[in-house]
């Protein structure tokens, strides 16, 4: 499934908003937690077509903290 131009936008401003709030850097952080992170982010922006970037930022925040925290991003963290 790949994004089109306009997602691959959205998806890069979500991505780096949640790095950037948890003051994380990609090359920082392991594989495991950013593999994770991508999957979430891609999955967040495709299912969620209609939702404005702001509101798809702060859900890749939370998820960042969480998957940071706990190891793994909860389901109900998704819009």
């Amino acid at each position: 499934m790949s994004m089109d131009i306009f997602n691959r936008e959205k998806y890069d401003l979500v991505f780096s908003s949640g790095l950037e709030a948890n003051n994380a850097v990609k090359d920082g952080e392991s594989r495991t937690v950013m593999n994770k992170y991508i999957a979430f982010c891609e999955k967040l922006i495709t299912e969620n077509p209609d939702t404005k970037v702001d509101d798809l930022c702060d859900s890749a925040i939370t998820g960042f903290r969480y998957l940071k925290k706990y190891g793994e991003i909860p389901v109900v963290n998704t819009l």
